[in-house]
């Protein structure tokens, strides 16, 4: 799922184009050479070499990279390799016209306005790649991606991508192309393009080497898309592994390794020659700072043996070993990526924030000191810069935040804030400045853990998400509102995609509502049994058990008749569900309740006190004491002032609260005269 946060800035910007140029329709009036000059991003036109999406568009992370938030239409030329100079400048102006399509407002989006710039990246991506291997189907002479492209698509692009998403992006975006060519933005296809339903477009993107040519064949059939690994939670000896080396290393090695690397980089800072080219002088004396180090675990003992292998400098190149102190300094760096990437993925696990809401997390100030994170949230966001948004911290999450701090500050540049940092220089980023890919980061630091294997898949940031989501689907009964309030999702549906992505957790999260509901049941009974519980449903349950005691001539329920009545109330365990508190429905499936319209499953938002399906455990009827109390005082305080509409109001939420339990009834009604005004004068 993309970033689609609401993006009022670029939203206006994109109106402002086209309020400037007559609309959508006065686009399509335009020459190509009015079009290319049209500004589609802030400093990018659709005619340009590069269309560079600006950074302040897209969230902290990944997507902030260069590379990723750059376009080129004619993918660096290969487009157009091989053809003439016409025919290559037709070529690229039908695909620029294709990211035009792509950029405007469209009907098949579902708020009507048009993609964001994330989303935009993502379909425009996979529709160059598709675009970039047809044009070796072409002949040099010809220009027209239509036939081709239409082609693929009455075939599902089969062979173009195993993706069911990207399928579904390449549908989508086909639908968007004819809708333009209808009102002249993309050029007319053929009356024959698409109709040539023998041949088949083979090739796969994840394949390399030379590219497989169009080969006639029967039939196509469709491919098992493959699994997101991104959706899936990290397995269960993944986590506890990992987690256990994070946490050591959080409380024995992690603040001596920023230590003696602060030292270490007093040192290369000081040596006039740049990083590749320090004097011998410098490299001796900070190998000798890292020989010298007294490293000690958590109790202040010599430490000589981690817990696990890692992988460090040895004179042939690196080994796994558990040996310690290093022996050279050359595993320091090594131990910082571990060290960044561990507390960057503790921080994941106990907040569940997203990527982006991590990669973006600035300096801690006094908000850690108090115990929450503080960043910005792109999803769902009102503003093109996001919303702040605090989460609370457990103590571990909040002292690998602390950690990440001190180790930030080393290599940063001193007027910046970013928590993740570049460690080292690389062709892509300076040594110093924001880390935008944390999953990348993760993947090293697991293969220096010798943990890859175990991560069943790449170890993508995000799937941290996920197995917080499963945890608590497997801890929690009523899982989803806490899934929805931790992860900061708008909706169930999405917090349903977090429970239900592990293969196995559906069935898990069945088995546990199971167990909860037949053991909710248990007290059900026991307290039914010795006349304490309330509600409707109280009675004629407690009516139920006196012939279960009649039909088995018993007096008392014995442990095995309580488990066959709980079980029978529940229907072995897909009854019976808790609404909140201790108060129950006891409503059966496909059984008509007044919460319902239908024989749907019980609605909690509505329900009612005189419902005859709902039962009250005992601890409930305090709250009701409690709660009585309070409303009749305000009802006469109402009264007194003569506020018609407060009393009515009050009126009906004390009928609602006298129904709820006989006894409490029948000893409010025989204290308070408006209890019984109430009551009795109930319709």
């Amino acid at each position: 799922m993309s970033i689609h946060y609401t993006e009022d800035a670029f939203t206006a910007f994109r109106n402002a184009i086209l309020l400037d140029n007559d609309g959508v329709e006065g686009l399509s009036r335009y020459s190509w050479e009015t079009l290319a000059r049209i500004e589609i991003f802030p400093g990018s036109t659709l005619g340009a070499a590069q269309i560079v999406v600006p950074e302040n568009y897209l969230p902290p992370g990944p997507r902030r990279r260069p590379s990723f938030r750059t376009r080129s239409p004619s993918r660096n030329g290969r487009i157009t390799q091989g053809t003439s100079k016409t025919v290559g400048q037709k070529r690229e102006e039908w695909v620029r016209r294709a990211l035009l399509v792509i950029w405007l407002p469209h009907r098949l989006y579902v708020k009507k306005d048009g993609y964001g710039p994330s989303t935009w990246l993502s379909k425009s991506k996979i529709f160059l790649r598709v675009i970039e291997f047809l044009s070796t189907k072409l002949d040099s002479s010809e220009h027209d991606f239509w036939p081709l492209f239409l082609i693929a698509d009455l075939q599902n692009y089969e062979g173009l991508t195993t993706s069911a998403a990207a399928k579904n992006d390449l549908r989508r975006t086909c639908e968007m192309l004819k809708d333009a060519a209808e009102i002249g933005i993309m050029p007319r296809p053929p009356e024959t393009a698409g109709r040539q339903t023998g041949w088949q477009i083979s090739k796969s993107f994840r394949s390399s080497g030379e590219v497989s040519p169009t080969v006639l064949v029967e039939n196509s059939t469709v491919s098992t898309p493959s699994q997101d690994k991104r959706n899936q939670a990290f397995p269960n000896d993944f986590v506890v592994s990992f987690l256990n080396i994070a946490i050591w290393l959080q409380e024995n090695l992690i603040d001596q390794l920023i230590e003696c690397w602060e030292k270490t980089e007093a040192i290369n800072n000081a040596d006039p020659n740049s990083r590749g080219r320090l004097n011998e002088s410098t490299k001796r004396a900070r190998e000798r700072i890292v020989y010298e180090f007294e490293w000690k675990d958590k109790n202040d003992r010599p430490l000589t043996r981690l817990p696990f292998n890692l992988k460090q400098s040895a004179n042939s190149g690196f080994e796994y070993t558990d040996v310690w102190p290093p022996k050279n300094y050359a595993t320091l760096p090594l131990c910082i990526t571990v060290a960044q990437a561990s507390n960057a993925c503790l921080t994941g696990f106990c907040t569940g924030a997203r990527i982006h809401e991590i990669s973006g997390a600035e300096s801690p100030s006094v908000e850690v000191d108090d115990g929450v994170m503080s960043s910005r949230t792109y999803k769902y966001a009102p503003s093109l810069g996001g919303e702040k948004r605090h989460w609370p911290l457990h103590p571990y999450a909040r002292r690998a935040l602390l950690q990440q701090d001190r180790l930030a500050r080393i290599v940063r540049p001193a007027d910046t804030l970013h928590l993740w940092v570049q460690t080292r220089h690389s062709s892509i980023a300076e040594r110093g400045s924001a880390l935008h890919d944390l999953s990348q980061a993760t993947v090293e630091c697991l293969d220096h853990l010798q943990l890859t294997d175990l991560s069943a898949g790449r170890p993508h940031y995000h799937r941290w998400r996920h197995t917080l989501a499963r945890s608590i689907a497997l801890t929690v009964v009523e899982a989803q509102q806490v899934i929805q309030d931790v992860l900061g999702h708008d909706d169930l549906e999405t917090s349903l995609h977090y429970m239900l992505s592990d293969p196995e957790i559906a069935q898990w999260a069945m088995q546990i509502a199971r167990e909860a509901a037949h053991a909710l049941a248990v007290e059900a009974v026991k307290e039914i049994d010795k006349g304490v519980a309330g509600g409707p449903a109280a009675t004629p349950l407690a009516n139920g058990l006196a012939e279960l005691k009649m039909r088995r001539g018993i007096e008392v329920l014995g442990i095995d008749d309580i488990e066959d009545a709980a079980k029978f109330l529940t229907v072995n365990g897909v009854a019976f569900q808790r609404i909140k508190g201790k108060i129950i429905c006891t409503k059966l499936p496909n059984q008509f309740g007044p919460c319902t319209k239908t024989r749907g499953r019980p609605d909690p938002g509505a329900c009612r006190s005189s419902c005859a399906n709902r039962l009250e455990l005992s601890i409930e009827r305090i709250e009701c004491e409690l709660e009585l109390a309070r409303l009749l005082g305000a009802y006469e305080a109402s009264k007194v002032g003569s506020n018609q509409f407060e009393v009515a109001y009050l009126s009906g939420a004390i009928l609602a609260e006298l129904y709820r339990w006989p006894s409490v009834r029948e000893e409010f009604i025989s204290k308070s005269s408006f209890a019984s005004e109430i009551w009795h004068g109930r319709k």
